[in-house]
């Protein structure tokens, strides 16, 4: 391989020679996997866009190392904060001059962080509205809040720096409704509760939070039953505040925990435990769902340009869905209802 000389936490630069060792690899695995060089993901998209090309040319999008080519690649800057625009299929329920309503899948992480550079819900974003950068900060172009990875359903994105002050300060205030399904173990005495517990971090699991934990704060849920079978209980949450997990702690806490929520005591053999020897539907059901049963339902917010109080409803994905009427039947399939948008 012939390059310039270049630090080891950047890749390298100038007409780049394969090994032998290389020959019949992926061209963007090969890159990838340089001193210094982006994701795969990112690879992938430098290709796309023209900035990687064998012999003077641009290769076919997935291309394998034959041997004495000569690839030339035009990485960005290696201090370049910006997340990268990638095509990922996102749901968009709406979107104007001023907000973005978008009605997030399961594992899209919200915005790069040390664990995820890329592929999250911003590089989706920045692929279908790149005027989004300059809002907010570099990692997070536009994100007024966020919800968990697996976590389903509606989140607000600003267009604008007017938006987003408009939107912030609207969280700050409260003024946001922030409402979610859920599907808890167990059948609760109340039908309605309200859970003012701090939320902090866990010493045991940084990715994990704790009741009272370290920098704990002020945490608010509200909870109201809409369908018990005395094995689990479909809820309706409201959120005061925004903490990370912030449900699902909750739920821990009062001795109901999310179901399928194995990070907080909902783990698939917990729900299985519950099950009659007749209920084999349910049973492969539990077992085919991979995360916890929680779904962000609806949303409202002041329009900063319609000066008016606007509302979205999503009905939850299919397998969350399916799951939730096997459950409870006709009457989570009224609750779940069809997808708003009220403007």
């Amino acid at each position: 391989m012939t390059n310039e000389e270049t630090p080891t936490n950047t890749p390298p630069v100038g007409e780049l020679i394969p090994p032998e060792e290389a020959i019949g690899m992926r061209l963007d695995t090969w890159l990838s996997r340089l001193p210094g060089a982006p994701s795969r993901n990112r690879v992938q998209q430098l290709v796309k866009d023209g900035n990687v090309l064998i012999n003077g040319a641009p290769p076919k999008r997935v291309y394998t190392i034959e041997g004495n080519e000569t690839i030339t690649v035009d990485w960005p800057p290696p201090d370049d904060d910006w997340p990268w625009p990638q095509n990922i299929p996102l749901d968009i329920v709406h979107h104007d001059d001023d907000v973005i309503v978008v009605n997030k899948q399961a594992g899209l992480v919200v915005h790069p962080s040390a664990g995820n550079p890329d592929g999250t819900l911003v590089n989706a974003l920045l692929h279908l509205f790149p005027d989004l950068p300059g809002i907010n900060g570099t990692r997070r172009p536009g994100i007024v809040h966020r919800i968990d990875r697996n976590t389903t359903g509606l989140l607000v994105v600003a267009k604008n720096d007017r938006a987003m002050k408009s939107l912030a300060n609207q969280l700050i205030k409260r003024t946001v409704k922030r409402q979610y399904l859920a599907i808890i173990l167990g059948d609760p005495q109340w039908s309605e509760t309200t859970v003012d517990a701090a939320v902090g971090m866990d010493p045991a699991n940084r990715l994990h939070r704790k009741i009272d934990g370290p920098h704990a704060r002020n945490a608010r849920s509200h909870f109201a039953v809409l369908r018990r079978t005395g094995q689990f209980t479909l809820i309706g949450c409201r959120l005061e505040t925004g903490r990370t997990h912030q449900i699902r702690i909750h739920c821990k806490h009062i001795g109901h925990p999310i179901i399928c929520d194995s990070a907080y005591d909902g783990h698939l053999n917990r729900c299985l435990e519950r099950l009659r020897p007749d209920q084999h539907a349910l049973k492969k059901a539990l077992v085919n769902y991979d995360r916890p049963w929680l779904h962000a339902h609806t949303l409202s917010f002041f329009h900063p340009t319609l000066q008016k109080t606007v509302h979205f409803q999503t009905p939850p994905p299919g397998d969350s869905r399916a799951l939730m009427e096997n459950l409870f039947g006709e009457v989570a399939e009224a609750i779940s209802g069809e997808r708003i948008v009220d403007l």
